[in-house]
């Protein structure tokens, strides 16, 4: 609309200029959205990571806990469950009275 009458039509130039705003200002939202879509989809990311990072924390400490407790309960001198026996030399050189621990490689 021009700017000394409300009611009268709109010259080329002026509907040119409006078109031009109104175009401007629909890429500029939907610049916006894409970029509030991004953020989003970092912040979900970083969330999730996070989460992963705690639940990864929780079930480890758990495990320590767990070994601990195990630990507490088994005698004095017993190796904790899943631990290799501990190889010995066996009829190497001399007779032994007892077999002597190897040293791992």
């Amino acid at each position: 609309m021009s700017a000394n009458d409300g009611n009268a039509e709109e010259t080329p130039q002026e509907r040119l200029e409006r078109l031009d705003r109104v175009l401007r200002e629909a890429e500029e939202l939907r610049a916006a959205g894409e970029r509030d879509e991004r953020e989003q989809r970092v912040r979900e990311a970083r969330e999730k990571a996070e989460q992963e990072r705690l639940a990864k924390e929780k079930a480890e400490n758990e495990r320590k806990e767990r070994e601990a407790a195990e630990s507490r309960k088994r005698p004095a001198g017993e190796a904790p469950r899943g631990t290799p026996p501990k190889k010995t030399r066996r009829g190497k050189g001399k007779a032994r009275e007892e077999d002597e621990p190897v040293e791992s490689s």
